[in-house]
Order: structure tokens, then C-alpha cells, then sequence
């Protein structure tokens, strides 16, 4: 009476286990990349309302990096009272690419922002419904990264124009050679931008690892690139 199985018994049922095992991957893995996708639309659809009701309290839109600092960061409590939890990315946990549009005043410097993300799904039905469907999804990227989903505020959330096949550059506007040059001095520790154009050395070998960002009417440019 037989009390086990043979050799060739037990690599059939390994074979046959492991047969599974790849087809169920095979057929679950586009599943659970819809599931995250959706996850990411639907972070980016909550942080559009978080956004503008901080703008309603502040008249002003948050700061640069204020994503990187909740999603695996320093920590902030900016948004705290908005939102539970901030989300980020459902598989990396890295914050979603958040990229703000300045001005020149000071109470308010960030005035729009574009909040983009990678879908796993190419030229899904989403990205294809805000122009980012193409090869070049909306026109941004970064380390071989093309985001093809995104939300924006007082601009355009593409630059891909789908008539041309071409990506719009946004052209930065013509500075006035009158316009007197402001040095602005950032300093890191309190995220703050000071006029220092009558001592522009002021910044310079500062223990608390201030920093120099030089501009005509570039208060906005210093404090949304003066981040930790």
C-alpha cells in the first residue's frame, strides 16, 4: 500500500502549482493596476478640492513642497484641517509631482499649480479626456517619467497639443531692461524671502544655510524654491 507520493508526483504538482501561480499573476496584474490608477485619480480629484478650499482660507494657493513634506518627508500640518490623510502614491508612496505657478505678491506668491501623476494604464479613457493620452502625455516628466493624468489651476493641465503633435512651451514674459534687479536672500529655516538688494552679500557663508535667487520682481520664484 502505497503511503506517499514519488518524486515525479511531487514535481508534477509543483509544475501544476507554479502554472497557477503565473496565470493568476498574469490575470490579476491588470486588475490591480486599474485599482491603483483609480486611486491615483481619484488623490489628485481630492487634493483639487483641498486646494481650493486652503485657497478660500488663504487666498493663496499651498506652498511648493508641501506634498513632499507629508508623503515621506519632514511631516507639516499645512493641510491638516483640510484633509485626514494626504495621499500619495498608492504603489511608490512618493508624493505626486506638484509644480505652482508664482507671482509677484507677497501675501499670496503661489496664484495656480498643476498636481500630475503616471497612470500604469497607457492612453486610458482618463488621460485621454484632459489631452494626455499621447506619447507625450501632458507634456511633463521627469527621469524617463511621462505623466499622462494630472489636475491644474489657472493654467493649462497639458502642453501637448494634440492637433500639432507638439509640445507648447510656455514662454516666460519679457523682463523690462528698466526694471531694477532684486536680490532676494531665502532663508531656509523659516521658508521666508527678504530684499537684501542694497547688501547682497548679507546671505553669503550664513550658518543657517541661507541662500542667494536673483530676479527683476522675483519674490514669488525665491520663496517657491526656498524649500528644505
Amino acid at each position: 500500500m502505497r503511503t506517499g507520493f514519488s518524486l515525479i508526483e511531487v514535481l508534477i504538482i509543483v509544475a501544476i502549482l507554479g502554472l497557477l501561480l503565473v496565470v493568476g499573476y498574469f490575470y490579476m496584474a491588470p486588475n490591480m493596476a486599474r485599482g491603483r490608477d483609480g486611486k491615483r485619480i481619484s488623490d489628485l480629484n481630492k487634493l483639487k478640492i483641498v486646494f481650493e478650499d486652503y485657497y478660500n482660507d488663504n487666498s493663496c494657493y499651498p506652498p511648493i513642497n508641501v506634498l513632499e513634506l507629508y508623503c515621506g518627508g519632514a511631516g507639516s500640518t499645512i493641510l491638516d484641517e483640510y484633509i485626514n490623510q494626504v495621499p500619495c502614491d498608492p504603489e511608490t508612496l512618493d508624493p505626486y509631482a506638484y509644480s505652482v505657478l508664482t507671482g509677484d505678491d507677497v501675501a499670496c506668491p503661489v496664484m495656480g499649480y498643476r498636481v500630475h501623476t503616471n497612470l500604469e494604464r497607457d492612453n486610458s479613457d482618463a488621460s485621454q479626456a484632459i489631452n494626455c493620452g499621447g506619447v507625450y502625455g501632458c507634456g511633463f516628466g521627469v527621469d524617463g517619467i511621462v505623466y499622462d493624468y494630472g489636475i491644474a489651476q489657472g493654467a493649462a493641465v497639458s502642453l501637448y497639443d494634440a492637433q500639432s503633435e507638439e509640445i507648447a512651451v510656455e514662454e516666460p514674459a519679457e523682463e523690462d531692461p528698466t526694471e531694477e534687479v532684486i536680490h532676494w536672500c531665502c532663508a531656509l529655516s523659516t521658508q521666508t524671502c527678504t530684499d537684501i538688494t542694497a547688501t547682497p552679500t548679507i546671505c553669503e557663508g550664513d550658518p543657517m544655510g541661507n541662500q542667494d535667487n536673483h530676479g527683476p520682481g522675483s519674490y514669488g520664484a525665491c520663496l517657491a524654491n526656498c524649500v528644505n
